[in-house]
């Protein structure tokens, strides 16, 4: 439980990280920053998840983790979407996409918290 608090701290500093930038549009971060921020906030939350006495167990469940797949399906239209611009979608599609699977990540994350394990 302990590791959830430290994964949820973590989540909630990328929140209000967004938030800030959001409603201060002038903070002296560039996107990179931004970018490499939120990068560093993902690999704390993804190596609390690995940390334990079974790292190589936890680093397969992580593979096989519908909310990995989400992550990585994510990160691959979005660079693709970077390195194609012709690519036929849109920014608005491109966001529809993310925010689907952002739910997805979340929904699964709920569903693990509130299933029984065993």
């Amino acid at each position: 439980m302990k590791d959830r608090a430290r994964m949820i701290i973590a989540l909630l500093a990328g929140i209000i990280f967004v938030l800030l930038k959001v409603f201060f549009p002038s903070l002296p971060f560039t996107e990179d920053q931004t970018v490499l921020f939120i990068g560093l906030i993902g690999s704390y939350i993804l190596g609390e998840g690995l940390e334990g006495q079974r790292i190589k167990d936890n680093f397969m469940l992580a593979l096989r983790s519908h909310k990995l797949q989400a992550l990585v399906a994510g990160l691959i239209i979005v660079t693709v979407r970077s390195f194609l611009p012709n690519l036929p979608i849109t920014e608005a599609q491109l966001t529809e996409v993310i925010a689907i699977l952002a739910s997805l990540i979340l929904g699964a994350g709920v569903q693990n918290l509130v299933s029984p394990k065993g």
